[in-house]
């Protein structure tokens, strides 16, 4: 095996190069040699950005990534300074006195929009002068990597190439991961960066032939770094700022202590006044002492402290089970029959391994049962394990068994399940709970303070060795005792199973039936390929993640329309409306959705008694939300109607209240009458007025004004508010306005023989609506008479004018 650098602007993306050392061997990720290796690298440049108008930024909502950081409460926080030096908290990145080209790359690029708890207390301690040394842990997805890489960036000097800040990191994925969040974070300041992780031996080039490295800052795992920094490739007079990420395992005995403390020696022996930051999600209290005895005999500067108190590490937003398996073949039917039946439908799940070996095993059991799973560990070729990464981040491999290889810092948000297929044990003594890795395990789940599942498999025989073995505090029931919130289910109980992905609100079963009232829309072209149905309640919050987890948008359409009559329209109408709506949104919210779509009505926007008569109406109007004023306006009385005049109005009303309040990226159209060509079996109140046109048979009917919207033209004005970046607020949506007579005499030109209106009476009417907003967008729509024809036909078809 070889080095490789990539060394690149902060603009630059990754991209491959080489150069080399021997390769370096260390314990750590599974139980075998687990050798950081591999790489690629790159050297590709981008100009700094020439000209930036701080006051322009803004979060660019068609972009933004709505994760919400894992916040832990203040009071769970403790942070010890020392000195005299007084830290005010952050709560805006403006309070930091960091650069332009910085605000800009947090705001535009990260699209942040504020520090989390933790950059609020931690960021004025490492970014305030004198640079103090900072011990630091933080919960998973709380924001901790933002801190050190911008700590990083803020402190280089960029007319000086050479290097002046140096991160540490345990493994070749995480170096890499980190190096992506520099490169994006630090796009607008013109920075240089290098990344130094063992390559293949393909590219093999011996260190005396690698040039000096100029780059500024420096992201790589210890090995290649220290090979560097001997081989006196690597300069450490100008370094200003040192980082060790999972610096609690860099500093373990079992991790990369001698390599850490090699790179500590020569930073500080060539730069005194070295700022190093130490940051982790766990300490144990051994690892804490002996990391603060480093720091202190070591390095001059004065020291602060941040640490979570212990019993909140656990994350809140990631439920945990504990299934006690009768031997090691039924934890693989668990897994077969279990994990991957029901984890094809809650999103992307890591199966945690201890070794080499159980990956293969359980890898190779499962492609014989005939299912795709994808392993990663220690042992796999560079560019291999760089393949597997990239296909489970984007998406193209669902299920990933890992050594613990990936325990640590692995980001990819779409993970919603993990698996302890073993549990982690210490590796200096295999019968003894490693409860470190366990909280990094979880933390696998619970990226951002989204929702995740923790299921740890175990069987009897390793329960009674544990219990032979040690103190019964190890016994698997109080396993995760800092985690009291670990419960039992039966390792064959499919519904145990199904309930406890339900709970975490990740599972919603499947339409199991193509009798179902919804099969109709597997007719639908390439539903076959593209189409999945969920059974969800619009009343039930937690049934509505499973349904929507993974997605980038999510279009609301579902509220009651009455075709008869209602006895109880505040539950049968109001509450699904607007409860429901909000229900849908807030778990598009907690979900990082990126744009939802509600779909309203025109009723929302039609009774609105000051509304000037005669004046088309436009998005600007609603139709009035105060009960009594709605159901009486321009009918004189309680008519069912106006009590879905009034659920639209209100629901609409609290959707944008509470997408204010959020932040949530919303938009909704307000269809006039919609008809055209149906896929159920059944009528519905859309297709009761032409059906009722044709068969009915009048003697006389007012003469109004009907607005109509072809249904395909509607899915087309859906599609496109949704995919127009610039698309915001309330669009009308309708095509037609056509008079009750004009409209039945096109309908009798082309089925003369049905039992039309007699007559017609002349009403007075209003203004009627524009759907300009929308053509300004690029909204086209068919001609009616091609409606009409299709919608008639479709009826036909299906019996209804029988």
């Amino acid at each position: 095996m070889a080095d490789a650098s990539i060394t690149s602007t902060a603009t630059s993306s990754i991209a491959a190069s080489t150069t080399a050392n021997p390769p370096e061997s260390k314990s750590w990720a599974d139980q075998a040699d687990e050798i950081d290796q591999a790489e690629q690298s790159s050297a590709s440049n981008e100009d700094a950005a020439a000209e930036i108008n701080i006051g322009s930024l803004q979060v660019d909502e068609s972009k933004r990534d709505n994760s919400t950081l894992s916040d832990p409460e203040d009071s769970s926080i403790e942070a010890v300074t020392s000195g005299d030096t007084m830290y005010k908290s952050a709560k805006r990145f403006e309070d930091l006195n960091l650069s332009p080209e910085l605000l800009k790359g947090l705001y535009v690029q990260m699209q942040f929009e504020r520090p989390s708890k933790i950059q609020e207390i931690s960021l004025p301690m490492i970014l305030t002068p004198p640079y103090k040394n900072l011990i630091a842990q933080a919960h998973n997805g709380s924001g901790k990597t933002t801190c050190f890489v911008l700590g990083m960036l803020s402190r280089i000097d960029p007319k000086l190439a050479a290097p002046q800040a140096l991160c540490i990191c345990p493994t070749r994925e995480l170096a890499i991961q980190n190096m992506e969040v520099l490169l994006k974070m630090g796009k607008f300041t013109g920075i240089t960066s290098e990344l130094g992780i063992p390559a293949d031996s393909a590219n093999y080039i011996p260190i005396s032939k690698r040039p000096p490295v100029t780059a500024q800052v420096v992201i790589g795992t210890p090995g290649t770094i220290n090979k560097w920094v001997t081989g006196r490739k690597l300069g450490m007079s100008c370094m200003k700022i040192l980082v060790f990420d999972e610096a609690d395992h860099m500093l373990a005995e079992s991790g990369f202590q001698d390599d850490s403390i090699r790179i500590m020696k020569a930073i500080v022996k060539a730069s005194a006044n070295c700022q190093v930051l130490l940051f982790s999600a766990t300490f144990g209290e051994n690892v804490k002492a002996f990391v603060t005895k480093i720091v202190q005999d070591l390095f001059v500067q004065d020291y602060n402290q941040m640490f979570v108190k212990k019993e909140e590490l656990s994350l809140d937003s990631v439920k945990q089970y504990k299934v006690q398996c009768p031997d090691e073949l039924s934890k693989i039917m668990v897994i077969k029959d279990r994990i991957l039946e029901l984890g094809q439908k809650v999103g992307q799940t890591i199966i945690f391994v201890r070794t080499r070996n159980s990956a293969s095993m359980l890898h190779k059991s499962l492609v014989d049962y005939g299912y795709e799973v994808t392993t990663i560990q220690g042992a796999l070729r560079q560019e291999d394990r760089d393949k597997i990464i990239k296909e489970f981040k984007d998406g193209l491999t669902q299920i990933l068994i890992s050594t613990d290889l990936l325990a640590r810092g692995f980001d990819q948000s779409q993970v919603n399940l993990v698996v302890n297929y073993d549990l982690p044990v210490r590796h200096e003594s295999p019968t003894e709970p490693d409860h470190e890795v366990y909280l990094h395990r979880i933390g696998r789940a619970g990226r951002f303070g989204r929702k995740g599942n923790l299921l740890s498999l175990s069987y009897a025989c390793f329960l009674d060795r544990l219990m032979a073995e040690n103190e019964p505090h190890i016994y698997v029931v109080n396993f995760m005792q800092p985690f009291p919130r670990v419960e039992q289910i039966s390792w064959n109980s499919e519904e145990d199973f199904e309930n406890a992905l339900k709970i975490a609100g990740l599972l919603l079963l499947t339409v199991p039936k193509a009798d179902d009232k919804y099969a109709h829309l597997n007719n639908l072209d390439k539903a076959a390929d593209n189409l999945k149905l969920f059974k969800a309640d619009l009343l039930d919050p937690n049934s509505l993640a499973g349904a929507i987890k993974g997605c980038d948008g999510v279009f609301h359409v579902a509220s009651p329309v009455p075709s008869g009559s209602v006895p109880n329209p505040e539950v049968e109408l109001v509450e699904p409306a607007v409860n429901g709506t909000l229900n849908v949104l807030k778990a598009c919210y907690e979900e990082n959705i990126k744009r939802v779509v509600f779909v309203s009505s025109v009723a929302a926007s039609a009774l609105d008694p000051n509304w000037p008569k005669g004046q088309v109406k436009d998005e600007t109007c609603w139709s009035d939300d105060q009960l009594p004023i709605c159901l009486i306006a321009f009918c004189g009385s309680k008519c069912m109607q106006n009590w879905y005049c009034f659920s639209k109005t209100v629901a609409e009303k609290e959707a944008w209240s509470y997408a204010k309040q959020s932040g949530l990226d919303l938009v909704t159209v307000l269809p006039t009458l919609v008809i055209g060509p149906m896929l159920q079996k059944t009528k519905n109140s859309s297709s009761l007025v032409l059906i009722k046109l044709l068969k009915e048979g009048y003697e006389e009917l007012e003469n109004k004004k009907r607005f109509l919207v072809d249904v395909r033209d509607l899915a087309d004005a859906l599609l496109l508010v949704y995919e127009r970046p610039e698309a915001e607020g309330r669009y009308l949506c309708m095509a037609h306005a056509v008079k009750s007579e004009d409209l039945v005499a096109m309908l009798k030109k082309q089925y003369p023989n049905y039992n039309y209106p007699k007559r017609f009476t002349d009403v007075t009417e209003d203004g009627g609506f524009s759907s300009e907003k929308l053509q300004k967008l690029g909204w086209q729509y068919r001609a009616l008479e091609e409606t009409l024809v299709d919608a008639v036909e479709s009826y036909k078809q299906k019996g209804f004018l029988d």
